[in-house]
């Protein structure tokens, strides 16, 4: 919550929720007599479509009626800004973008926390993790003629399209915090391989890699271009093109100079643009020029700031 000084008795002038389950809750208490009344921002908000359109419809009529007890939604591409702001037209929401960040540990950290990874003494290593909107069949007919391995790191089958285990594929399961960590440190390439274009996906996996100054390709969907620029701190590729995905590993792998100079520029932009500092920063400075009027930063400082 924002806005709350210490040494005040005050209620908080907004509370920052993450689910639609929240926002019913603050709505009904916000009704009870004397209750606080404060504004409520729903962040990371994403809507996403399914199969069937009666379903979608259903789905749109519940969110909207939602929405209207919502002041401020933070979204993590500008694209999604644009779309949700005319499919929930009439709700009073302003929908903002924030770039997805937070904390990463530095390479020194991840180094005393993980398990030792083997010396790699075999060919080069791409890494790939993830499982939301995730296009690893384009990955793997991608990297099949390069002399590399390739590791993907995913918990859902049914995210692996169909993708399996093999000579030269490595699926690994049940990697989390540091020990995942040390696998994108490792790699000689990562690649974030996207299918979907309307809404975030891969912001997550591609922070990650920046902060640890790894080389990144990754499917230049239009929410990518909020986060990366190409060829400057990644090589970004067509949807769904392996010989061009092949070519952009291939690049990295064969001038590691370069690809080392790449992974620094996007660890710099991470330390500038995505770190919990610059995030936190990006939402106080969203919530407070949303079309509410509500001025948070003025007089705030970071131990004013609680969430």
């Amino acid at each position: 919550m924002f806005g709350w000084r210490h040494g005040q008795q005050a209620p908080p002038a907004v509370a920052v929720i993450s689910s639609d389950v929240e926002a019913l809750m603050f709505a009904l208490i916000r009704a009870l007599p004397f209750a606080a009344r404060p504004r409520l921002v729903f962040t990371p908000f994403i809507f996403t479509q399914r199969m069937s359109p009666l379903l979608n419809r259903v789905r749109l009529g519940y969110y909207r009626f939602v929405m209207r007890r919502v002041s401020c939604a933070i979204c993590h591409s500008t694209l999604e800004t644009e779309r949700y702001r005319s499919l929930f037209a009439g709700c009073n929401t302003d929908f903002v973008f924030v770039p997805w960040g937070g904390h990463v540990p530095t390479p020194a950290e991840v180094l005393a926390q993980a398990a030792p990874l083997p010396p790699n003494n075999g060919p080069p290593r791409v890494v790939a993790a993830g499982r939301s909107g995730r296009d690893y069949p384009t990955l793997v007919a991608a990297v099949a003629a390069l002399p590399c391995r390739l590791t993907i790191i995913c918990n859902e089958h049914a995210a692996l399209g169909g993708v399996a285990a093999s000579e030269q594929v490595e699926v690994l399961t049940n990697t989390f915090h540091a020990d995942y960590l040390m696998q994108l440190l490792q790699a000689d390439v990562v690649v974030v391989p996207l299918q979907v274009e309307d809404i975030s996906a891969g912001q997550m996996v591609l922070i990650q890699a920046m902060a640890l100054a790894r080389p990144l390709v990754v499917t230049g969907t239009p929410t990518v271009g909020d986060y990366l620029h190409n060829r400057d701190t990644a090589l970004l590729v067509p949807r769904g093109d392996a010989s061009a995905m092949a070519a952009a590993i291939r690049q990295l792998l064969d001038n590691p100079a370069a690809a080392a100079a790449m992974g620094r520029r996007a660890q710099a932009r991470y330390a500038a643009q995505f770190s919990t500092d610059a995030h936190l920063r990006a939402l106080v400075k969203a919530v407070s020029g949303s079309a509410d009027g509500l001025d948070l930063v003025a007089g705030l400082s970071d131990q004013d700031l609680c969430a």
